[in-house]
């Protein structure tokens, strides 16, 4: 593995974490408490900055399967975070998320977890063939 593959993947990671924690923060305030939206923007910024070290390293072209259900969770999570300042700005910290915006920022989270899975797994898969 290269090493700006290697940095991706810490920087990827790094963005599970904060992804997680604006996650829990969601559920327990149910609100867009600067936490929740510090711990998302974050992430998101983290992601960004992983998909581009791993583009940056990849020998191949970046249009592949996984690439491409990466960018597309990428594209949900920065969808979802525009959504939840959006409703911060409109409706202010202490306004409560509408239930269908907590699911669809579940849903986001659980696509993104899958396609981090598939990332270990192919990384895991490459580092047996020794490459």
């Amino acid at each position: 593995m290269n090493g700006l593959i290697a940095a991706g993947a810490t920087v990827v990671t790094a963005a599970l974490a904060a992804y997680s924690v604006s996650m829990v923060l969601q559920a327990a305030k149910r609100r867009a408490a600067a936490a929740v939206l510090a711990w998302q923007t974050a992430a998101v910024t983290l992601d960004v900055l992983a998909t581009i070290l791993m583009i940056a390293g990849s020998r191949r072209i970046p249009i592949t399967i996984h690439g491409v259900i990466g960018y597309t969770a990428l594209g949900l999570m920065l969808v979802d975070t525009v959504l939840l300042w959006g409703h911060r700005r409109r409706n202010g910290a202490r306004a409560r998320f509408p239930p269908r915006l907590f699911r669809f920022s579940i849903a986001c989270y659980a696509w993104w977890v899958v396609v981090y899975s598939a990332g270990v797994i192919i990384a895991m898969r490459l580092a047996g063939k020794g490459g």
